[in-house]
């Protein structure tokens, strides 16, 4: 009685075992790949030819892209905008003072030459000149002859009314300079001989300096 229990029991076993070795054989055969062996699932679709272009251009200019960019970087061209400087004064009006110069202005030059003067026993005036924007000015006196003048340097207000400032003797062949000492608008030289039967020859030079 127990023996045949036992066998049946052993069949049960045996074809249960068998019907899901057959249920697995039959999951495996359902998806077999190209090369024939099985996978379990579904198959991976495949790329059309349109689609695989794309993907392909899109790489490509994504090389391109990528190719430019890193060249740029080389070269050191910069890849944003730098912020510009701002110019920064040399004075700090915080805390500072401005220290401002003036700027020298420009000498210039006056020269007026009287040549030949002949001497007269009296006094005889040179041509005025007007020294109201003059800076420096003078005279020399070149004595050309062979007797001594006299060299008589005037100031007037007006043009019309002179007084005597400085006066010297000017020796034959001798070259003298009179200096102003007091100031006037107007100046002038006049010339006469040292003796009166005895008359000469000079030359004079006004030169003269102003800063403009």
């Amino acid at each position: 009685m127990i023996v045949p229990l036992r066998r049946l029991v052993l069949q049960v076993m045996l074809t249960s075992c068998s019907a899901f070795r057959t249920s697995v054989d039959n999951r495996r055969n359902r998806a077999p790949l190209g090369d024939g062996s099985p996978m379990q699932g579904r198959q991976m679709p495949l790329l059309t030819d349109r689609k695989a272009h794309k993907l392909s251009e899109h790489g490509r200019r994504g090389e391109d892209g990528m190719t430019s960019a890193h060249s740029r970087c080389r070269r050191g061209s910069p890849t944003h905008s730098s912020p510009k400087r701002k110019h920064r004064s040399s004075c700090q009006p915080a805390d500072h003072k401005c220290s401002t110069k003036k700027r020298a202005g420009r000498s210039l030059f006056i020269e007026q030459i009287f040549p030949h003067v002949q001497t007269t026993p009296d006094y005889a005036p040179l041509p005025t000149q007007i020294t109201t924007h003059l800076a420096v000015y003078s005279y020399a006196i070149i004595n050309e002859g062979d007797a001594p003048a006299v060299i008589q340097a005037q100031v007037g207000p007006d043009g019309k009314h002179f007084a005597a400032d400085v006066e010297e003797t000017i020796l034959p062949g001798e070259t003298g300079v009179i200096a102003i000492a007091r100031f006037l608008r107007f100046t002038r030289l006049a010339i006469r001989s040292l003796h009166a039967d005895k008359p000469t020859t000079v030359s004079v030079y006004f030169q003269a300096q102003t800063v403009r």
